[in-house]
C-alpha cells in the first residue's frame, strides 16, 4: 500500500473534504492516515479497523463511525495484533466468534 498520509494528502488537494477508513488498515496505516487528515482539515469517517478498535480509533480522533455493525466486533476478545493483511481479518474474526467462551461480558 501506498503511504497513507500521501494519499490523504492527495485527495486532499484533489478537492476532497473526507475520507473513509476500511477495516482492513493496519494500527500504522490508520494511524498516518489519521495524523494526515487531521493536519490538513479532512473529516475521517468509516469502519473500526480490527487492529485497532473503537478505544484506539476514538484515541486517535477518527471524526465518525460510518456503520452501527462495526460496534458489534467490540463484543467480542479476538487478539488485534495479528499479523494479518486485508480479508483475512475477516476469515479470523468471524470463526473467533464461532467460540463461545470468547465473549466479553
Amino acid at each position: 500500500m501506498d503511504n497513507p498520509g500521501e494519499i490523504v494528502l492527495d485527495q486532499a488537494f484533489a478537492g476532497f473534504d473526507f475520507i473513509k477508513l476500511y477495516s482492513y488498515l493496519t494500527k500504522t496505516e490508520f494511524h498516518e492516515a489519521v495524523a494526515a487528515a487531521k493536519h490538513n482539515g479532512i473529516y475521517t469517517a468509516g469502519h473500526i479497523p480490527f487492529p485497532v478498535g473503537l478505544k484506539d480509533a476514538l484515541a486517535e480522533g477518527m471524526n465518525e463511525i460510518a456503520h452501527i455493525e462495526e460496534l458489534a466486533w467490540e463484543l467480542f476478545s479476538f487478539d488485534r495484533n495479528k499479523n494479518l493483511k486485508g480479508r483475512k481479518w475477516i476469515s479470523y474474526v468471524s470463526v473467533s466468534l464461532l467460540n463461545p467462551l470468547i465473549f466479553v461480558v
